[in-house]
């Protein structure tokens, strides 16, 4: 039994030491936490907080409309009350999940604890406004912050930023063609649409990197991508961000870093646009010409005739006028999608179908490589 112990089977529970204490979890948007840093690094009891720090949480409710988090390895940890987990601060605007954030700073001290709401299971927490009404549990998993981590040897704060490092070892090539894989909301698609591209560029041999550049960060879909056959994958956690309800400034460069990185290698960039296509400082990168330059096309997944309709409405309104390749909501009648589509002019394909997925690249292909 020993032996087995000592093979890595003592370790499922993804428990970590940290001094005198047992932390149940490290949430997935602190990924990029080494393991000799976390083993150095204090925990900071007083001062003040921002967004991107990562702070030593405690549960100290008994139920919560998100009751569990996403763990460095991408495995969902349910969380109990007692339970110690490693989040991050920061902001969370969507609007079929859960509404919140920090917004400024917070302030700890050991005489005045405070109390933040688990907005995500990417760990990420801050001040909650509003639970879906989706939910079971319609109020905010509570979490008394314990402390910030501190940077090793420095009674500073330890943020995500600082794990960014340096996110691409050569100079990334410019003409990189980007395929944005846009939505009308979250859950409406856009990732099992871009898991069926990955698949259909990979039938014609090509090189492929995907990411998740804008939402509220996670492992799971980036994973999905990687299992669908992409060369290389990556997300804004990955260079330091935990969602990309911030600043512009601060989106925007870790947008570039995330496909500057992901140029490298690769003939193609499929990016997946979490969220819906007014928030989460996704008309940004639509005014960004840097990016905008090397956008081939737009595959737009939405949830009803309408909100194709209306999107193509915002397209226009933020002066995008290349190709944009619809897919049928899915959930709705195809032929009664098809002829509403039809009195507009317009048609949409099946991102579920391989002949369908396989037709698009090819048309997305010879857009970049015309005859």
């Amino acid at each position: 039994m020993s032996e087995l112990k000592e093979s890595g089977l003592n370790k499922i529970a993804g428990n970590v030491k940290f001094g005198d204490v047992t932390v149940k979890s490290i949430a997935s948007n602190i990924r990029n936490l080494p393991a000799h840093v976390l083993q150095q690094a204090s925990l900071i009891t007083s001062g003040e907080g921002i967004e991107g720090d990562i702070v030593l949480g405690k549960v100290i409710s008994s139920v919560g409309a998100v009751n569990h988090i996403e763990n460095n390895n991408g495995r969902d940890v349910t969380l109990y009350k007692g339970d110690l987990f490693f989040g991050v601060l920061g902001n969370r605007k969507s609007s079929t999940s859960e509404y919140g954030g920090i917004y400024d700073k917070i302030t700890i001290s050991p005489d005045a604890p405070i109390t933040l709401d688990l907005l995500a299971v990417g760990g990420i927490l801050g001040y909650g406004k509003a639970v879906s009404p989706l939910r079971t549990v319609k109020q905010f998993l509570k979490v008394q912050v314990e402390g910030f981590l501190g940077i090793p040897g420095v009674h500073s704060n330890l943020n995500i930023g600082d794990l960014r490092g340096s996110p691409y070892s050569e100079k990334p090539p410019t003409d990189t063609p980007i395929l944005f894989i846009c939505g009308t909301s979250a859950e409406v698609g856009k990732t099992t649409a871009t898991t069926n591209l990955i698949k259909a560029l990979k039938r014609k041999g090509l090189r492929v990197s995907a990411t998740k550049l804008t939402g509220t960060g996670r492992l799971r879909d980036i994973l999905a991508m990687q299992d669908a056959g992409a060369d290389f994958c990556l997300d804004f956690p990955s260079v330091g961000l935990s969602s990309t309800y911030t600043d512009k400034e601060k989106a925007i460069s870790a947008i570039s870093d995330v496909l500057n990185t992901a140029s490298v290698g690769a003939d193609i960039i499929l990016a997946e646009l979490g969220g819906d296509i007014i928030e989460a400082n996704i008309p940004a990168i639509f005014e960004d010409q840097s990016i905008m330059n090397r956008v081939v096309g737009v595959v737009q997944v939405s949830g009803d005739v309408l909100g194709i309709i209306g999107s193509l409405e915002l397209y226009k309104k933020m002066n995008y006028s290349k190709p944009v390749y619809l897919t049928l909501p899915k959930g709705r009648n195809p032929i009664g999608t098809k002829e509403r589509l039809f009195q507009f002019g317009l048609e949409a394909y099946d991102p579920l179908s391989d002949e369908d997925s396989d037709a698009t690249v090819e048309k997305v292909m010879a857009s970049i490589n015309p005859l």
